[in-house]
C-alpha cells in the first residue's frame, strides 16, 4: 500500500521521503545526524502535520543531544529554517492569486491555516 502511494501521482511521495530520511537519521545518533534530522523535522512538519507522530521517538533517539545547549540551539534554528516555508503563505496570498486556499493574508487566517482549522 505504501509503495503504491509513493510511485502514484499522489501528494504523499515527498512526505514518505522526508519521513524515511528522518527515520534513517534516528538510527545512528551523531551530532551531524541530529542537526540534519532537526532540519528534516522542520521541513517535514511544514509539508505535512502527521510527522508530529514521529516526534516522541525522534526525541528519544536524540535524547543525549538535548544536554548540549549549543547543539540544541542550532537544532532549533535548523528546525525553524525548515518551517520557514510557511512564511511564503501570507506573502503569496497578498498578491491575490487566482486560487487561494484559505486566504492566509491576515494573522488570524494564517494561524487558522497552519493549525488546519478549515
Amino acid at each position: 500500500l505504501a509503495l503504491g502511494q509513493v510511485v502514484g501521482p499522489e501528494v504523499y511521495g515527498l512526505h514518505y521521503l522526508l519521513s524515511a530520511a528522518l527515520l534513517c537519521s534516528m538510527i545512528e545518533s551523531t551530532p551531524t545526524s541530529f542537526l540534519g534530522s532537526c532540519f528534516l523535522l522542520g521541513l517535514g512538519l511544514a509539508h505535512h502535520h502527521t510527522l508530529l507522530l514521529v516526534l516522541p521517538s525522534w526525541a528519544l533517539a536524540h535524547r543525549e543531544r538535548f544536554r548540549d545547549s549549543l547543539a540544541l540551539a542550532r537544532g532549533c534554528a535548523l528546525s525553524f529554517m525548515g518551517l520557514s516555508l510557511y512564511l511564503l503563505l501570507p506573502l503569496r496570498a497578498s498578491l491575490r492569486p487566482f486560487n487561494d486556499w484559505g486566504h492566509p493574508a491576515t494573522w488570524e487566517r494564517f494561524l487558522s491555516h497552519v493549525l488546519r482549522h478549515q
